[in-house]
């Protein structure tokens, strides 16, 4: 088995376009106001475009240009419920918007306003109905970059989530948990059957974590749908432990090298198998981890 040294550092830009991606999601966190929450999800959205193409290889510019498109997508669903909350509350900010609809009856304008927010933050998060960006977008990026997607990019975007679900908890109960419920089974199952066509086709390493983290987000989404504390705690808990898992995954994968000379990079699982021959030990400590993150 041979390891490849971590990667150094590739630019001064891309540190900065790093760095400015964490400042948009630490704003993203701690939003309040819908205003707020929407220029700071184009931001990360704009940024990750950006470093998607950064090795400005055609698989790369293909990939940047499939997410650029399909998030504003998203991004247009986003500003469509906004304003149809806004135009029902008369408020951007969390606290009013909430209050309005406790002492007013909710209007169909605001039903399909939230809506049009949760499929749009569930696509940031690549869950159905918009997880099918993942697979293709996977594909491009360097192995930073695919880490900063498939770890703090999901990470920022789930803050997000529970940050809206939180503050809307009563008043959406009723009206997403049948949304929410659909979107999870089907993540589950979308999610398994693309992991397994992965793998008999001969396991392609980022098709396998995108597949895996469309699976995995469905299982998050599940305490989402009691509506309660304890789901989003248990929901919370189960997110850390995934994303911890897809960090140390990447990590093994982007340092294995592989062939008689190590002069290959490993870009597909069945090119395991040489180093499960030759390495017990490696063998014996990775087709657990990668049978437990795969499922």
């Amino acid at each position: 088995m041979y390891v490849e040294p971590r990667e150094p550092a590739r630019s001064a830009s891309m540190l900065m376009l790093v760095g400015t991606i964490v400042f948009f999601m630490l704003i993203l966190v701690s939003a309040n106001n819908f205003i707020v929450l929407y220029i700071a999800l184009e931001g990360v959205s704009l940024l990750l475009f950006v470093l998607t193409a950064q090795p400005k290889t055609l698989v790369a510019v293909e990939s940047g240009l499939k997410y650029f498109f399909q998030s504003s997508f998203a991004s247009v669903l986003l500003l469509f419920g906004i304003a149809l909350v806004f135009a029902s509350a008369q408020d951007f900010d969390f606290i009013s918007i909430r209050w309005s609809m406790l002492t007013e009856p909710l209007t169909n304008v605001t039903r399909i306003g939230l809506a049009l927010i949760t499929i749009a933050l569930l696509f940031k998060v690549s869950a159905f109905p918009g997880h099918f960006w993942a697979p293709d977008v996977y594909r491009g990026p360097i192995a930073s970059v695919l880490t900063v997607f498939a770890v703090v990019v999901k990470l920022a975007a789930f803050f997000a989530l529970f940050n809206v679900y939180n503050q809307f908890l009563t008043v959406m109960h009723v009206h997403s948990s049948l949304l929410l419920y659909i979107s999870s089974m089907a993540s589950m199952l979308l999610g398994a059957l693309g992991t397994i066509r992965v793998i008999n086709e001969g396991g392609n390493r980022r098709q396998f974590v995108a597949y895996t983290s469309i699976n995995q987000v469905g299982f998050v989404r599940l305490g989402l749908v009691c509506f309660s504390s304890e789901g989003f705690i248990a929901s919370f808990v189960y997110l850390i432990v995934y994303l911890l898992s897809s960090l140390l995954f990447l990590g093994i994968l982007s340092r294995v090298r592989v062939g008689d000379q190590g002069q290959q990079t490993l870009t597909r699982l069945d090119q395991l198998r040489w180093l499960f021959q030759s390495d017990l030990k490696f063998s014996r400590r990775t087709d657990l981890f990668i049978l437990a993150y795969a499922v």
